[in-house]
């Protein structure tokens, strides 16, 4: 898939090839999503399977900071402890949120018969369990708002101005099911026409 500059069909006669090179690469005012799939008689029947889910999968995307969400992090850890004198590791989910640490280490101290030492151990997996993914969600975080800090006021006031607009084709059938939603990236069209 690919951004190319919108020539509506019918209402505008398309030009010549040097011409649509020129139209290329002079600035456009209005893009749209085009397929830069070869289209040639059969060839999208007989692409490989990866290439196929790759054209099945593929969704536009753009980063719109006024319109996005705030995401909702993963809570649950996975936690692996090494216990000496045991074969196999301990190894049990932990949700931050709902579970506290002394209930867990108690239940598993009783589950796995575990001496105080190996509780304490467990205890420490936890913590340092907690303690990295919520390392790792300040660090995603961080990431976000250093995009939006590098970005300059001019492209901040251009993304706020973008307009989405969908189009359906002029069809009784499939007036009933417009709809406004683009995606997850874009959210709602500005106009459906």
């Amino acid at each position: 898939m690919d951004w190319g500059p919108l020539i509506v069909p019918n209402t505008i006669k398309a030009p010549p090839l040097k011409k649509q090179r020129a139209l290329r690469n002079r600035k456009q005012r209005f893009y749209a999503l085009t397929c830069s799939q070869r289209k040639a008689r059969g060839v999208l029947k007989n692409l490989k399977e990866e290439r196929t889910r790759m054209f099945d999968y593929c969704m536009p995307y753009i980063f719109l900071p006024h319109k996005q969400e705030e995401e909702t992090y993963e809570t649950c850890v996975d936690v692996m402890c090494e216990l000496p004198g045991r074969q196999a590791p301990l190894v049990f989910d932990f949700d931050w949120d709902m579970d506290e640490v002394d209930e867990i280490v108690k239940e598993k101290q009783e589950e796995e018969s575990l001496s105080d030492e190996d509780a304490k151990m467990v205890e420490d997996a936890i913590r340092a369990a907690v303690k990295a993914a919520k390392q790792k969600i300040k660090e995603e975080k961080a990431k976000k708002q250093n995009v939006l800090n590098e970005m300059s006021d001019e492209h901040k006031t251009a993304l706020k101005r973008l307009k989405l607009l969908k189009f359906y084709p002029k069809n009784e059938l499939c007036q009933q099911y417009k709809s406004k939603y683009i995606n997850r990236y874009y959210g709602q069209a500005d106009q459906v026409l």
